[in-house]
């Protein structure tokens, strides 16, 4: 297995699948309880676009991409706007006497391993390769989880996350999360 930043278009399509394959909306309501799954919907246009402004984490096994962990500018807002709720959310949220927008940081776009790959780490080790890629351009990492998406929330707290905030849009009930590098 190897974990790394994309590096041509064939693995944004590879990433794409995988990604398809975990939306919420393509899983049952039980798939979503016992595996976790994923929100916002990405295009190969947009993931194109993320991965020239950074780097865009990938796991591989024998070629095939079996799990990602997006990142995100803050200046994406205007190109994603189903995260508006998550930058406007952000908005007077204060974390270790600082509101976030005072902070150098970034949001973790999503996070997603191949059901069959759980369990192995990867998680971690995708997170990892962020922190080294990211901790000297940015102080905390941000990304916001589903509060009913109990798996997703039980490993990013394992991995150092701390929950700040939560709020309430259209769609869910979202935790936003801080990882502090500093």
């Amino acid at each position: 297995m190897e974990i790394r930043a994309i590096n041509n278009d064939q693995e944004i399509n590879q990433l794409l699948r995988l990604h398809k394959k975990n939306l919420r909306t393509n899983l049952t309501t039980s798939e979503q309880k016992k595996n976790g799954f994923v929100t916002a919907e990405y295009d190969f246009d947009l993931i194109k676009k993320m991965n020239s402004m950074m780097s865009q984490i990938i796991a591989s096994d024998n070629g095939n991409i079996i799990a990602y962990a997006l990142s995100l500018s803050s200046t994406l807002e205007d190109f994603k706007p189903d995260l508006k709720p998550l930058f406007d959310s952000l908005i007077g949220v204060s974390f270790n006497g600082r509101q976030i927008k005072d902070f150098e940081y970034y949001i973790m776009g999503q996070i997603c391993i191949d059901v069959n790959h759980r369990g192995k780490g990867i998680f971690d080790k995708l997170y990892e390769l962020h922190k080294t890629h990211f901790k000297s351009d940015y102080e905390i990492c941000v990304t916001e989880v589903a509060t009913r998406n109990f798996v997703s929330m039980k490993a990013h707290l394992r991995v150092g996350f701390k929950n700040i905030h939560t709020y309430a849009d259209d769609i869910d009930e979202w935790n936003i999360l801080v990882w502090d590098w500093k």
